[in-house]
């Protein structure tokens, strides 16, 4: 499991990308929208199945995809899931993340680009016609 994986995630009311990092059993990762990931990974043996354990911390003001509104102030979640056997090597997949379902889709990308794991930006901007 040891690796760079990049990740896209969608829900009721939006989509989301990032990357994290899985080094032993620490589980690092950020996405675009400011939200910070750090938790453990184990994997089942006999079905190769991965458990996530994570705190994941969101910046106030920010809008979960699930479709619930904005705090305030800075928060910390915690929560777990189960992936499938390779993260799922690029196909959705279904979980639970309070407070709802989110699809899923993981892939494992150069390790160079690790140090994303650790907070990334992304700006869009037009382009010129």
């Amino acid at each position: 499991m040891k690796g760079t994986y990049a990740f896209v995630y969608g829900g009721y009311i939006g989509v989301g990308i990032g990357v994290f990092r899985v080094d032993g059993s620490d589980f690092v990762g950020a996405d675009h929208a400011g939200c910070k990931y750090r938790g453990t990974v184990s994997k089942d043996l006999e079905t190769g199945e991965i458990t996530v354990s994570f705190d994941m911390f969101v910046p106030a003001g920010m809008l979960l995809v699930q479709g619930t509104s904005p705090l305030e102030f800075d928060t910390t979640k915690t929560g777990s899931f189960t992936a499938p056997p390779d993260f799922g090597e690029g196909e959705p997949f279904k979980v639970y993340i309070e407070p709802g379902y989110i699809n899923l889709m993981v892939k494992r990308i150069p390790d160079e680009y690790s140090t994303r794991a650790d907070g990334i930006g992304v700006d869009m901007q037009p382009v010129g016609r």
